[in-house]
């Protein structure tokens, strides 16, 4: 899999930068919607105003297999005891 220096695909580029037709092609190709890179999943870095890419991606993530899915991995947080 080719990833940026941040572990971003070329999927991810696409849809930050609004190149629906790219993604689609990505897509089609193969490429895993689901795949978190730093700054996200190519999902998160999409920028809101690209209802149709998003619409894509999230198609795309549901269309998944189980085993495919990407589990999202959260920071830990600490235990905050109240005296």
């Amino acid at each position: 899999m080719i990833t940026s220096k941040l572990g971003e695909t070329p999927l991810h580029w696409a849809a930050r930068m609004g190149y629906i037709d790219i993604v689609k092609v990505l897509l089609e190709s193969g490429a895993n919607p689901n795949v978190h890179g730093t700054t996200g999943t190519p999902l998160e870095v999409t920028p809101v105003t690209e209802t149709s890419i998003r619409e894509l991606l999230q198609r795309a993530i549901q269309a998944l297999q189980p085993q495919q899915l990407v589990p999202m991995q959260l920071p830990a947080r600490d235990e905050v005891s109240v005296d």
